[in-house]
């Protein structure tokens, strides 16, 4: 952690991640904290190892259940990923988080839009967290439980009550 004259705050994180036969992650974050509570974030991944495909490159925050509305500019009003999101046009959209489930019957990682400019979640009586990508575009999914809550159950009727909102936002993810 580290003052700034500029008024804010930079935090910095590094860690390094290791997973199976030798495969490990460094990802280091930086965090500029300003007084009007905007943060500057600065990642970095560097993969080393096998070279597998990973899954999707971005941050994952699990907010409070109250932020339970989500905008954004994007592809919508549907899921969409890398590989399937022509038909889906970019607009200014908005519904709840629970609302951005994908009713598969079995339940998976699901939710994503592509190509999103902005994205909000918010809830009554909440202040807005507002993402932006600096330059680019950025694929975001908000939904009421994490990809590990859901994986191990057979069907979507079986999901354990939302602990909170899930928000990913990621510079890149795999199509379908």
């Amino acid at each position: 952690v580290a003052e700034k004259r500029e008024g804010g705050v930079r935090v910095e994180s590094i860690v390094r991640l290791t997973g199976k036969r030798g495969f490990t992650v460094m990802h280091s974050a930086g965090y500029f904290i300003t007084g009007d509570g905007t943060i500057f974030v600065d990642n970095a991944v560097s993969p080393s190892g096998p070279r597998i495909p990973l899954a999707r490159i971005g941050v994952r925050m699990i907010l409070d259940a109250k932020f339970d509305r989500f905008a954004y500019l994007g592809r919508g009003p549907m899921e969409n990923y890398p590989d399937r999101k022509t038909g889906s046009d970019v607009g200014l959209y908005r519904s709840t988080v629970r609302q951005q489930v994908t009713p598969y019957a079995k339940p998976m990682e699901n939710g994503n839009h592509e190509d999103v400019r902005w994205a909000a979640v918010y809830g009554t009586d909440r202040p807005a967290l507002v993402a932006k990508a600096n330059g680019g575009l950025l694929s975001v999914s908000a939904l009421p439980w994490t990809d590990e809550q859901m994986t191990p159950v057979e069907y979507s009727i079986d999901l354990p009550p939302s602990p909170g909102t899930v928000l990913c936002l990621s510079a890149k993810t795999l199509g379908v």
